[in-house]
């Protein structure tokens, strides 16, 4: 879909079947700093740091602009969805403005990494719920450059690469990959076969992604080797 820029966030409309069922256009604001970060566009990082800072997945102006169909907190959001599923409601909200996942501290993290500009990411940290041990060796092995947090990072995520993961994994260990300009990961994720089906073109994008994994392994090699 064709994104936007808005409130210093990338945006882009709701697919048909989400509007019916939440009863608005969210405009994708659940996914505005992973789609943002997803550029490497260092432009969007200023605002994508300081939303995470306050664990808030999209800025306050489309909060307030969309509060009666966002759920105030977990356990609003968990009982409009099981009332959803019972057809006692026919539209069911959308996680609440704090419902923080890990997915939008690996994009920043990734961006930042890649753009080389560590002062944006030093202060930024992760909720405890979803700091997970591959995701904090990472970080450390972004900020710190320790060889240690490597391998073990590495280890943990050529681990994970043995078992079916669905297209949105791999698109996080991707992220990762490339933040940590990981040869390793990068070669296993060039090999990597995930069998999913053709719905919304999910197979399609993780074909894509394992061919620039590829890209990415062979161009950093052949750097490497004239001393880049």
């Amino acid at each position: 879909m064709e994104h936007y820029e808005k409130y210093g966030v990338l945006l882009e409309h709701s697919p048909d079947w989400a509007v019916r069922e939440r009863g608005f256009d969210s405009q994708g604001m659940g996914d505005c700093i992973t789609r943002s970060c997803k550029t490497k566009n260092i432009k969007y990082l200023d605002v994508c740091a300081g939303l995470l800072k306050e664990r808030k997945r999209w800025p306050d102006a489309l909060q307030d602009r969309y509060a009666p169909f966002i759920a105030t907190n977990r356990i609003d959001w968990e009982w409009s969805k099981l009332m959803y599923w019972f057809e006692i409601r026919e539209t069911k909200k959308l996680r609440p403005q704090g419902g923080m996942t890990r997915d939008p501290f690996v994009y920043f993290f990734s961006s930042c990494a890649e753009n080389g500009v560590a002062e944006f990411y030093k202060d930024v940290t992760v909720p405890f719920l979803v700091n997970r041990r591959k995701l904090k060796v990472w970080r450390e092995y972004l900020l710190t450059g320790n060889p240690k947090a490597l391998r073990t990072y590495e280890y943990l995520e050529l681990r994970s690469l043995t078992f079916a993961l669905k297209y949105y994994v791999v698109d996080l260990i991707t992220a990762r990959a490339d933040g940590a300009r990981s040869e390793r990961v990068w070669a296993a994720l060039a090999d990597y076969d995930l069998e999913l089906s053709d719905k919304d073109g999910f197979e399609s994008d993780n074909k894509k992604n394992r061919r620039e994994a590829t890209e990415r392994a062979v161009n950093y090699m052949k750097l490497k080797d004239v001393g880049i």
